[in-house]
């Protein structure tokens, strides 16, 4: 697993890999881990990165109960790409082995998620502003395009996983609008034979950050 983290903070393609979010290449490792349905190394990448940490050092333990908060909302989030069943089996092995004093931390995380008929309009606007964020200046033809498939697909891909789920549901999420396309890029990327979503998804990460992962910007061809 020591080998694998070191691989994935290598600048890739010869190009300075400097990203501002350090915790880059454990949401990719989380990502790509998650896609691959292997709860078992997805503990092992989990308890490499605790395991120079000092948990009763306040620092650290900050550091890893943040650690924890990122790799359960980007499987939760891998929802998206990858279904429930995955997602199910990585949160279950996370969960029991994360350290108790972590676990008090987070035993009282209340629920952020929650569709109510107060915020439902908050959450619509949320997965609308997502939406166009990512496949703008496409965002309206591509929902056209999805209501040929189904006329229902548009709008529950929208407002269910967009809204409901993808879009960070308040300003002080781990997990934001960049986060969000790496994971995206990082399970296509593994599932393979799902291009255009892949690089729409890439395009979207461009977008999203480019002064910060000018790697992935300048080597969208090397995803494919």
């Amino acid at each position: 697993m020591s080998e694998l983290i070191k691989s994935v903070n290598t600048p890739p393609f010869n190009h300075a890999f400097t990203p501002s979010n350090h915790l880059s290449p454990f949401i990719i490792l989380t990502s790509t881990i998650e896609t691959l349905n292997n709860p078992n190394a997805l503990v092992q990448l989990y308890e490499s990165y605790l395991e120079p940490l000092n948990l009763t050092n306040s620092d650290d333990l900050n550091k890893a109960t943040n650690l924890t908060h990122v790799i359960r909302e980007c499987c939760l989030k891998t929802i998206t790409l990858n279904g429930v069943p995955k997602a199910i089996n990585s949160l279950s092995a996370i969960r029991g082995v994360i350290p108790e004093i972590i676990k008090e931390r987070i035993s009282n995380q209340p629920q952020s998620r929650t569709l109510t008929s107060e915020n439902l309009d908050q959450f619509k606007a949320r997965g609308e502003d997502l939406w166009e964020s990512i496949y703008h200046p496409f965002h309206e033809k591509l929902v056209n395009i999805l209501n040929q498939n189904h006329p229902d697909m548009g709008r529950y891909i929208i407002d269910n996983h967009y809204a409901a789920l993808l879009a960070p549901p308040s300003p002080d999420n781990p997990i934001g609008r960049v986060e969000t396309s790496i994971i995206a890029v990082a399970c296509l990327r593994t599932q393979g034979g799902v291009n255009p979503q892949l690089l729409s998804h890439a395009y979207g990460l461009q977008k999203a950050g480019e002064s910060e992962f000018g790697w992935i910007a300048s080597d969208l061809n090397e995803l494919m």
